[in-house]
């Protein structure tokens, strides 16, 4: 068999087991939190949780997203109530995050 043909063959089988893989991870997130949170939501999390208190700059920078786009993803975490959100004294324009009760079991 020639180098390409293998190649091909490798790639659909890696291809087709990460699709199983995501199918697997989206229905233990279903299972596991009633549906109440999407995978990304998880993801971030358990971000939260690992960056815990660290400024949202920072979190968005290690998960190589933008501010925007990780604020939006704590907003609805708030909403949902698995975070709470913490201005500083100092600057009100910085928010620290942490994961409450709800949050460490969800994430």
């Amino acid at each position: 068999m020639e180098a390409e043909a293998v190649d091909g063959i490798l790639n659909e089988l890696l291809v087709n087991i990460f699709k199983d893989i995501l199918s697997a991870e989206e229905y233990a997130v279903r299972e596991s939190t009633q549906g109440n949170l999407t995978i990304t939501e998880i993801h971030t999390l358990e971000a939260i949780g690992m960056f815990e208190s660290a400024k949202m700059s920072d979190v968005a920078q290690a998960l190589k997203v933008t501010v925007s786009t990780f604020t939006t993803a704590v907003n609805k975490l708030a909403v949902k109530g698995y975070v709470v959100r913490n201005k500083a004294d100092a600057d009100r324009r910085i928010a620290k995050n942490q994961l409450n009760r709800k949050g460490r079991r969800g994430s």
